[in-house]
């Protein structure tokens, strides 16, 4: 089963999941409004096992409030939902 194939399976259930912080990014939004972005690495599950080499998350109160350097591990819960590349408005 491929990594993403693995996340597919969990739609929609909230999990534990862990990953390498790698940098900020951006991304527009709504009205020309710009979006501050994560990236995180090597995804992986609560047991260990990896899921995605790679997501992008919106900068949330709760990232802002970490101290995020790169290689720093970062633990959060997330719910797997399926996204759209690029703005969709």
């Amino acid at each position: 089963m491929t990594m993403r194939k693995a996340l597919k399976q969990l739609n929609g259930e909230r999990r534990k999941f862990s990953g390498v912080f790698v940098r900020m990014g951006q991304k527009p939004g709504w009205k020309g409004r710009t979006l501050t972005t994560v990236l995180l690495k090597d995804i992986k599950d609560a047991r260990g096992k990896i899921v995605s080499d790679h997501l992008w998350f919106n900068l949330t109160k709760e990232f802002e409030n970490l101290t995020l350097k790169e290689g720093v591990r970062v633990a959060f819960d997330a719910r797997v939902k399926q996204y759209y590349k690029g703005y969709q408005g």
